[in-house]
């Protein structure tokens, strides 16, 4: 099942540039307490996922998001500002599909500014209700130590 979204490409990066600010603005020598590691497979329907595929933890009273991609078998790992430790707590979670490649052209900034055409929208793998924290109807509980936290999304 392919759908797209009104989200372009545009809209994706300033999200990505959120959220890479986001967690670079976090200092790494608070002690956030108790933390673990999260990992696990994501699927739609049983299914691998493309790779790529992002998965995102966001904590919303804290502020604390994290994200990781998945591999070829639809395994992913999160990343974080603190050496991959997230402080224990519920997360919201939301899965963003591949951001697609933009045009060689679209790399130069100028060229950039002087291509009035929009971009693709991002195509779905699986139920856009997944693609935002406020729809996606996901939140896990992160302990302490190492999580597998499998997830199969379903329509």
């Amino acid at each position: 099942m392919k759908k797209t979204s009104g989200f372009n490409r545009s809209c994706c990066l300033v999200i990505i540039g959120f959220i890479a600010m986001a967690c670079a603005g976090c200092d790494s020598a608070h002690d956030y307490g108790p933390t673990g590691t999260v990992s696990g497979k994501l699927s739609y329907n049983g299914e691998t996922v493309a790779p790529g595929t992002a998965v995102v933890f966001v904590d919303m009273a804290a502020g604390y998001t994290c994200m990781g991609a998945t591999d070829a078998e639809g395994n992913y790992t999160l990343s974080s500002w603190n050496e991959g430790d997230l402080p224990v707590g519920s997360y919201d979670v939301m899965i963003r599909p591949v951001v697609p490649e933009m045009d060689s052209d679209l790399d130069d900034p100028e060229a950039a500014m002087d291509n009035p055409e929009p971009v693709a929208p991002m195509e779905y793998d699986f139920p856009e209700k997944y693609g935002a924290l406020a729809t996606s109807g996901l939140k896990f509980e992160v302990k302490e130590g190492a999580n597998d936290i499998p997830i199969d999304l379903v329509d």
